[in-house]
């Protein structure tokens, strides 16, 4: 077998998505595919991240502070890169033009969603990738998910016709609790580095990136974005957008997207396939007790509905899935890219695009009125998304959402249209995001 190729780990926690990250490189590494050498993370004096570093998993690795230090210090082959926001931008960046891999300078990445908060540094980070001549993957694991892409590939072979739109649709649930309980959650700012942490960039970017994939096209080109934002939180608690719509055209398909925050629990999300003979439903249900995703294609002649389910295909399932193929295409057993810069840098540009749209003469981000929203407190877990470790947390719901994302969706229309939605507010602007170069948030926001 080939000699294990060297990774590295940026940021590291007990739990949440660099745990994920950290199970997957574990257990590659226990395949002999993958070999663990450095660590970076600036808080080593938590007590749990301090037991996590000497534990059988990490220990023996190099532990440093400072990502730059470890680069210019180590010999790294694949950096894996788990830390908010603002950071995975410079980060890839110091990888690919300072660090040093066992074939020379440059290395790979593999970097957490999303790739940059604003169209100008993801465009710089898909230049100085392609520059670079290194592997570069975005983790949105559904594209690693069996069920979805075998989808794909049956919908690229003209199961149901023409594909003439997509309709994407996310209801989760986000408390109180856990916009405050994390410095960056729901903020447009930490420090001087802008963050975004809205829904568009933190809980839904795999919403829209299955979208994409199911196009069944490589080549993309997103234009003519049309966007409602709205919030339910307290601006004080969460300063972007937690509920909105959204709509373009994606390489001259219609993809329309309908996503909150402000449901009553974490439902499966849904993407619905529209073609010139039928419809092809995609659903990942991997909160739910049995972690399934499925498909089912309805035909519009009489031919019987398909169906299959994948059980078990949960967050760490797709994430290792993903990350195998990653480490499989920087061996050269693959050319395939599972989740590559691209479309991520496309997303960027949709959801820079969409603040500018919702804009109009008003601030992107339309706050709720109270008489629409239910306040509920509940026990830590009891709707099953255990956002925090004890006590109580407090739900802020948006009446009668599931209903209006539902009518939405199946109208294809704004929330503005329909009657269910009498919050909304119509925007006035289309941004053609395939010239989009440059995206200033300042002012525009809140």
């Amino acid at each position: 077998m080939p000699e294990a190729l060297k990774v590295a780990l940026i940021g590291v926690k007990p739990d949440g998505v660099p745990a994920v990250h950290l199970r997957s490189i574990a257990k590659l590494q226990e395949e002999g595919l993958v070999k663990l050498v450095a660590v970076a993370e600036k808080n080593t004096d938590n007590e749990a991240i301090a037991k996590l570093v000497g534990s059988k998993v990490i220990g023996g690795v190099h532990v440093y502070r400072d990502y730059r230090e470890m680069f210019n210090k180590e010999t790294i082959d694949i950096v894996t890169i788990a830390t908010p926001h603002q950071f995975h931008w410079p980060m890839a960046r110091y990888a690919l033009e300072k660090g040093t891999s066992s074939e020379g300078k440059g290395v790979n990445v593999f970097c957490e969603k999303p790739p940059a908060v604003l169209i100008q540094d993801a465009n710089e980070f898909l230049a100085i990738a392609n520059r670079s001549g290194r592997q570069v993957a975005v983790n949105c694991m559904y594209t690693a998910s069996e069920s979805a892409r075998e989808l794909r590939q049956l919908l690229k072979q003209g199961v149901i016709g023409n594909i003439e739109s997509i309709v994407g649709v996310g209801k989760w649930c986000r408390t109180n609790e856990y916009y405050t309980g994390r410095p960056w959650a729901g903020k447009k700012m930490v420090g001087t580095d802008y963050v975004l942490d809205g829904a568009m960039l933190n809980q839904f970017p795999h919403l829209f990136r299955q979208c994409l994939f199911f196009t069944g096209k490589d080549e993309l080109k997103v234009d003519n974005v049309l966007a409602e934002l709205y919030r339910a939180h307290n601006p004080a608690i969460l300063e972007m957008e937690g509920t909105g719509c959204l709509r373009t055209n994606v390489s001259g398909v219609n993809v329309l997207m309908y996503f909150t925050t402000s449901y009553d629990h974490d439902d499966a999300l849904t993407v619905e396939v529209r073609g010139t003979k039928g419809t092809a439903k995609w659903t990942c249900d991997i909160f739910g007790p049995e972690k399934q995703t499925k498909y089912e294609i309805n035909f519009k002649d009489d031919r019987p509905q398909r169906e299959s389910i994948w059980r078990n295909e949960n967050w760490g399932y797709m994430c290792l899935g993903l990350f195998r193929n990653y480490v499989d295409l920087v061996r050269g057993k693959t050319k395939e890219n599972y989740s590559p810069l691209e479309p991520a840098v496309l997303h960027v540009s949709v959801v820079n695009g969409a603040y500018i749209s919702s804009s109009s003469d008003e601030p992107a981000i339309q706050q709720i009125g109270d008489r629409y929203i239910e306040y509920r407190t509940e026990a830590v877990g009891a709707s099953g998304t255990g956002q925090t470790a004890k006590g109580k947390e407090t739900k802020v719901l948006i009446k009668n959402i599931g209903e209006t994302m539902d009518y939405a969706a199946q109208s294809c229309v704004m929330f503005s249209a329909i009657s269910y939605a009498p919050w909304a507010r119509a925007s006035k602007r289309q941004v053609n995001t395939s010239t989009l170069a440059y995206f200033d948030p300042e002012g525009l926001l809140l």
